[in-house]
């Protein structure tokens, strides 16, 4: 995971892969450059991102505290899974 942080806003890069210990890495991540006024993941170079990770990504969302969250380069059916879990 690559981060940048410019003024309130993070962008987080995620590698090949995104599991369970990388949505435990990200609420770590985010929770030490809280508070943000923006949030933006981008998944563009996952090929794997586990549906078992989704569940801990919709908690690590709702808990962020951020304004405005993006996320980038979401499959069909990434996005429907998380639209399931209640990310609008």
């Amino acid at each position: 995971m690559r981060a940048e942080l410019t003024g309130g806003s993070l962008l987080l890069r995620f590698g090949r892969q995104f599991g369970p210990a990388e949505a435990e890495r990200l609420t770590a991540t985010i929770r030490s450059f809280a508070p943000l006024s923006q949030l933006i993941l981008d998944f563009s170079d996952v090929r794997d991102l586990q549906d078992s990770a989704c569940g801990m990504l919709t908690a690590t969302l709702a808990a962020s505290g951020a304004h405005q969250v993006v996320l980038r380069g979401l499959t069909r059916h990434q996005s429907r899974m998380l639209k399931y879990l209640g990310v609008t």
